[in-house]
């Protein structure tokens, strides 16, 4: 009997094997170890703070007054922001 036209349920039985061998030469081919690493990024020892914020002020964001790790922060008040 010729495999291509074989009927019944083991029609298809090459599908699932023939889809196992595609996902696994994806992934072996997507895991390119010879791609180069990225320079880690210095932060330069002369940096300007930009953007400096008193401990008062962080504080004030804060419901408790405090600043506290997973503290309820308020929301931002629409007519306190400025336009930078």
């Amino acid at each position: 009997m010729n495999p291509s036209v074989q009927k019944g349920p083991f029609r298809f039985v090459w599908v699932i094997p023939l889809a196992w061998f595609c996902l696994a030469w994806f992934c072996l081919a997507s895991c390119n170890s010879n791609r180069p690493v990225a320079p880690p990024v210095e932060v330069p020892n002369d940096a300007q703070p930009l953007c400096a914020v008193s401990p008062a002020d962080i504080n004030g964001w804060f419901r408790s007054g405090s600043s506290t790790l997973n503290g309820i922060v308020n929301p931002p008040h629409p007519r306190a922001l400025t336009a930078l």
